[in-house]
């Protein structure tokens, strides 16, 4: 073989060898697993301190853009107002929300992973976990960092 077909074939095995599906960040998934999966406590802290996101309920439509602050407070926009709360992280990994007025609601947080094949992000969801069945409840369209409100 000439120097020229050499390189073309040290080459082609180089780039081949980079084709390799790699392992997400999350506990126990596997590569093309689009199935959710829950997080713990501290993918879900991180996931929400110091940062506005927007979200979606399933049920209604509604979207919320909604600040966490890391030391525990909240301040969320709604229909044109302002909302303020706290919020906090379970160890199971659940987030907790109080509201103005409203008594705490925890639910689990859930990622569907995304395809590096599909061009796909992770895709984050909220889940009510009081029956057998886990229900999605929440969608999250973003996470920015920092307070953006």
């Amino acid at each position: 073989m000439k120097i020229e077909q050499w390189f073309i074939v040290g080459a082609t095995l180089l780039f081949l060898s980079g084709c390799q599906t790699m392992k997400s960040q999350y506990a126990g998934s596997q590569s093309r697993d689009t199935t959710p999966q829950f997080l713990n406590a501290n993918e879900t802290y991180n996931l929400f301190s110091n940062k506005t996101v927007e979200s979606v309920s399933t049920s209604s439509g509604i979207t919320s853009f909604t600040y966490y602050n890391p030391n525990g407070e909240l301040i969320q926009h709604r229909f044109w107002t302002e909302r303020r709360g706290d919020w906090r992280v379970l160890d199971s990994g659940e987030i907790c929300l109080t509201m103005e007025g409203r008594d705490e609601s925890c639910r689990m947080m859930a990622v569907k992973p995304g395809s590096l094949w599909a061009g796909t992000k992770d895709r984050y969801y909220k889940y009510r976990t009081t029956s057998d069945t886990p229900k999605m409840v929440v969608r999250y369209r973003q996470f920015i960092e920092g307070n953006s409100l």
